[in-house]
């Protein structure tokens, strides 16, 4: 019975020190410095995100005249089965990120960045993404 709540225990401490290392960040501070969080995770609120077909995953925001890209390979296990089934749908293609629906929450780990064509790019190897909740 120790055993199982020594166990118990460290499962619940490791869940807490990465919920602690979660920062959440505004597509502002992204674009201001965006290899500042390589290796973290990183939470964003309302981001329009899509599948870009073949093989990733786009989510795009402009502020302030300047772009901000997230690019991601896969789709991480925190994915609901009826958000993954919207990015096949309508949420499908480049041409499908001013629909509003497909705006999410996403949370990712940088891995690299950079500046091409006047836009900002993070790349992450997988993105989870969630329904923003209601305003």
């Amino acid at each position: 019975m120790r055993t199982l709540l020594a166990a118990l225990a460290l499962v619940i401490a490791a869940e807490e020190a990465q919920a602690a290392s979660k920062v959440t960040r505004t597509v502002s501070e992204l674009l201001a410095a965006p290899k500042g969080l390589r290796g973290e995770t990183v939470i964003v609120h309302g981001i329009r995100c899509v599948d870009s077909a073949p093989g990733g995953f786009i989510c795009e925001a402009t502020v302030g005249g300047q772009k901000l890209r997230l690019d991601a390979s896969g789709l991480g296990g925190g994915t609901t089965e009826a958000i993954a089934e919207k990015l096949i749908g309508p949420c499908n293609g480049i041409a499908t990120l001013a629909k509003p629906t497909c705006t999410f929450d996403v949370t990712f780990v940088p891995t690299g960045s950079g500046f091409e064509d006047g836009v900002t790019i993070i790349n992450t190897p997988e993105i989870d993404m969630s329904v923003p909740p209601r305003q």
